[in-house]
């Protein structure tokens, strides 16, 4: 969806971290001409998102979970507009579960509703209440008070596809410091809050 919902050329990278799934991941990355890497040990969310910013040779890159799919024409000139625009920050897309009925031809949401503008979250924000949880991420339904508009701003991003420049990455420290799996993006979000 990433090709066929853009006319422009993207360079896209596709990580295996190690998989042992038995997936033929470089099939696909030759099929869609992607750049293909392959971790010899398992490096985890954080040490794969940080190698493939590494490889990156645009000035903004997308983090984007291999299960995400778009569906606007032209996303990425909304994208670029809003990182130019926001030199400082990183850019979370508003994200949300569709299923496609093959009977009726339509898709749903996660709320069963229709089409392909209802959404069901509007960002996270990070629990620092619940002992045991804390520093982990749960959506929120609503805006925060006085938001409007196309951008808004977010407690945390969350929902596997977030957007910066390669600057603004190595300004905050990417993902250094977390091993192997979670709390990465309650992390670039406290650090993004904190510059």
């Amino acid at each position: 969806s990433i090709v066929n919902q853009t006319m422009k050329e993207l360079e896209i990278i596709l990580v295996n971290d190690a998989s042992t799934d038995g997936y033929d991941y470089s099939w696909i990355a030759k099929a869609y001409d992607c750049r293909y890497i392959e971790n010899s040990i398992n490096h985890g969310v954080a040490g794969s998102r940080n190698r493939g910013v590494l490889e990156c040779n645009t000035k903004y890159f997308l983090l984007l979970d291999a299960h995400m799919r778009f569906y606007d024409d032209n996303w990425h000139e909304k994208l670029l507009k809003a990182l130019k625009n926001n030199p400082d920050c990183i850019i979370s897309t508003n994200t949300i579960i569709f299923t496609y009925d093959e009977l009726t031809g339509l898709y749903k949401n996660e709320d069963a509703k229709e089409g392909k503008t209802n959404f069901g979250s509007f960002g996270a924000y990070i629990n620092m209440n619940d002992p045991g949880w804390e520093f982990t991420a749960k959506w929120t339904g609503k805006i925060l008070p006085g938001e409007k508009g196309e951008l808004i701003q977010i407690p945390c991003c969350l929902g596997a596809v977030y957007s910066t420049s390669k600057s603004f990455w190595y300004k905050i420290g990417g993902l250094n410091g977390l091993m192997k799996y979670g709390l990465d993006e309650p992390l670039i979000s406290i650090k993004t809050w904190l510059s």
